[in-house]
């Protein structure tokens, strides 16, 4: 499976590029992030994810490092 790395700087905006892009590629890929917080949802934007098969896992390997919020 192919993975997106969204680790580098460990922002939000990479993030919602990942899904983006993932969406975009039809699925079957891993987005790996930098551990932290994201505000993935906010009121003016949704990231939806509409691929099959997308894992979002932290780079370090500790999920509990991964923290994903959104607001709704």
């Amino acid at each position: 499976m192919p993975s997106l790395d969204a680790a580098a700087g460990g922002d939000t905006a990479e993030v919602r590029n990942a899904i983006n892009q993932a969406n975009t590629n039809g699925g079957n890929m891993t987005i790996l992030t930098a551990d932290g917080s994201y505000e993935i949802a906010s009121p003016i934007s949704y990231p939806y994810i509409t691929a099959s098969n997308l894992i979002i896992r932290s780079a370090s390997g500790n999920r509990d490092n991964v923290i994903l919020h959104g607001e709704g």
